[in-house]
């Protein structure tokens, strides 16, 4: 006789009656599908620190939070400081909020801040900007913490934004599983080929709690993933190109358009280039004569269908350091070939130009304008990072580029890119183009201290005079940016047109 071990009647009555009782009793209604968000590309990293980039910055604050945050309009608001004070020019107090906790389940308090600051001083950190103000990080207590800086720094608040708060058991080495405060708690990168990251909702999060139950992020890698996602797969895709947007089918995916706080611009390489040849565009005529040769409104209706705005300066009105007392920019083509002649060129010159696939329309219109000038472009379409190598290794004259002034304050894009290379506190760490003045440089040091608004405007809008004179870059236009949102969703597009999870809920919610 078989032995059956004690208890294994039990089990197998159990079982069965299981198995029968899930022949009559209710069936559980099955998990409502994730939020799929299609982003432009994928994420630099899953480390908040070790980016500079626009869709990475989206995406980790579905997982992140910082003391303060800047909302969809570039506004100062509390997150993980309830409030906070500035008692002294160089001290700042931040009372935290209590009762938060990390997707760990480690609580939320200043020694967490602490750790933050000390890890962004890491050679790899690339938010080392925020820390080189910061000259002492005092706990006073669990929930309080003292910020004491170097000499007054009117951009802290804006800079602490862009600074996720990490555990403070976060090793030196590159964040790959990401653990914040935010709504979401990371759940990997997800399946399938286009797939970067997933997320599934933090019940303890201390904040409102999020329409949707998971989120996927998928990157737009080939033209066939984006029209796969736009036809039934994806609840909002950024962008949502206009090309596709007639392919399709209507209905399913209505469009939003938002404008942003990006300026499209032509880096020209006023030094040298590599190889010690002097660059063309070397001579700030010739720049000039760039220009003068460039009809914007043209070029906005011919090569983007009007789906951008002319851009006369390097940031956009709205934006503090505009300097509203400038002329729009207007074409001349007879002072354009008037400023070649000058510099020895009456039979113009040809200029090899750096664009990304996605920039082949507008580089064929400036092509054409530029050429009833005699100014004759090479273009040459490649991807980000090479585009990037060609522009910091100065091997490329001219280079179509964009960049967005996420703090709302023109001192983002002055300190990095216009402020000579190898500044004090990392100012001219983005300026590859080799261009230096002197007076500009001291004009932006002095705006990064100066606590009068109005001093700071006018120091602001003599860099942008000089630069607009000078013409390192030559700005193009502002584009907007265009979203394909799923119907019965709601989403909320934000000046700096990154996409995160919690931007995205349910009509018609209660």
């Amino acid at each position: 006789m078989t032995r059956r071990p004690a208890g294994s009647l039990a089990v197998a009555l159990l079982a069965a009656a299981t198995v029968g009782g899930s022949r009559c009793g209710p069936v559980p209604d099955p998990a409502p599908p994730p939020l799929r968000l299609l982003l432009p590309g994928p994420p630099e990293t899953l480390d908040p620190q070790r980016h500079h980039e626009d869709v990475t910055r989206g995406l980790l604050r579905s997982y992140y939070e910082g003391l303060v945050e800047l909302d969809a309009e570039l506004n100062l608001r509390p997150r993980l400081a309830s409030d906070w004070s500035n008692p002294s020019e160089t001290l700042w107090r931040f009372r935290l909020q209590e009762g938060v906790v990390f997707h760990d389940g480690s609580p939320f308090g200043a020694e967490d801040v602490a750790r933050t600051l000390e890890r962004a001083r890491l050679p790899e950190s690339k938010v080392d900007a925020v820390v080189r103000a910061i000259r002492e990080v005092r706990v006073v207590d669990a929930a309080t913490v003292e910020l004491v800086t170097d000499r007054p720094r009117p951009l802290l608040l804006a800079r602490l934004a862009q600074t996720p708060i990490l555990p403070r058991g976060t090793p030196d080495a590159e964040v790959t599983v990401p653990v914040g405060t935010g709504p979401y708690r990371w759940n990997g990168r997800g399946e399938g080929p286009t797939s970067v990251a997933t997320g599934t909702r933090f019940e303890r999060y201390w904040g409102p709690r999020p329409d949707f139950e998971a989120f996927e992020a998928h990157a737009s890698t080939d033209e066939a993933a984006v029209r796969r996602a736009a036809s039934g797969f994806a609840d909002v895709v950024s962008p949502f190109p206009r090309e596709l947007r007639e392919a399709l089918p209507p209905g399913g995916l209505k469009t939003v358009s938002h404008p942003t706080v990006t300026v499209s611009f032509l880096v020209c390489r006023v030094g040298p280039l590599a190889t010690g040849r002097p660059s063309p565009v070397g001579d700030a005529r010739v720049r000039r004569a760039v220009d003068l040769a460039i009809d914007r409104g043209a070029l906005v209706r011919e090569a983007l269908e009007g789906e951008a705005v002319p851009a006369s300066q390097l940031v956009v009105p709205g934006v503090f350091g505009f300097e509203p007392a400038l002329r729009t920019r207007l074409r001349d083509v007879a002072g354009a070939r008037r400023l070649l002649a000058e510099a020895g060129l009456p039979s113009g010159l040809t200029l090899p130009i750096v664009v990304s696939p996605r920039g082949a329309a507008v580089a064929a219109v400036l092509s054409r304008q530029l050429a009833e000038a005699g100014l004759r472009l090479a273009v040459e379409p490649l991807d980000w990072t090479e585009r990037y190598r060609r522009m910091r290794d100065a091997e490329a004259p001219l280079v179509l580029a964009t960049w967005t002034t996420a703090t709302g304050d023109a001192s983002g894009l002055f300190e990095p890119l216009l402020h000579s290379s190898g500044g004090p506190e990392g100012f001219g760490s983005e300026n590859t183009t080799g261009w230096s003045d002197p007076e500009a440089d001291r004009w932006i040091r002095e705006a990064a201290s100066e606590t009068d608004p109005a001093a700071r405007a006018d120091l602001l809008r003599a860099v942008m005079r000089r630069a607009l004179r000078e013409l390192p870059l030559v700005p193009l236009y502002s584009p907007q940016w265009t979203y394909g949102v799923r119907d019965g969703i709601g989403f909320t597009p934000r000046l700096d047109f990154s996409v995160a999870a919690p931007d995205v809920f349910r009509l018609g919610r209660q």
